[in-house]
């Protein structure tokens, strides 16, 4: 964040939330869900420059700090990850596992913000990706 204000550069943060990922350790174990995480991850490294930074959260949630990154720019990326992380087959003995999805948040870093201020942006914004993506799910 010192370099973008510094610099007046953009900078972006993404949170990434892998949908029902409680759901899925409970239905396909815990050892399926670390490598769904280590499957998360390797298309995160594939999606992803070597300047962005990557760091689990917690549980199924990743938070992604993109430099030199917009609000469009980083909305791209989630959209490249999503289909990446949909299209990724997730090793298993029986080969039943579904695909995994996520949701995501973005939020840009404007001078004056603090790091709490930007983590709360795309917190909300995750959460409405969610709530969303729920009533899409009871609706259809």
């Amino acid at each position: 964040m010192d370099r973008a204000r510094r610099y007046k550069e953009p900078l972006s943060l993404v949170l990434l939330n892998l949908n029902d990922f409680k759901k899925y350790n409970k239905t396909w174990g815990v050892t399926q869900g670390d490598r769904a995480l280590l499957a998360t991850a390797e298309v995160l490294e594939d999606c992803l420059r070597t300047t962005d930074i990557i760091s689990r959260s917690g549980g199924g949630q990743f938070a992604i700090i993109l430099p030199h990154t917009d609000l469009i720019h980083a909305k791209l990326v989630c959209q490249r990850i999503s289909a990446a992380l949909e299209a990724t087959p997730i090793d298993s003995p029986d080969g039943g596992t579904p695909p995994l999805s996520a949701s995501f948040g973005t939020a840009l870093y404007e001078t004056g913000k603090s790091a709490s201020q930007l983590i709360e942006e795309a917190s909300r914004v995750l959460y409405f990706a969610k709530m969303q993506r729920e009533e899409q799910s009871s609706i259809k």
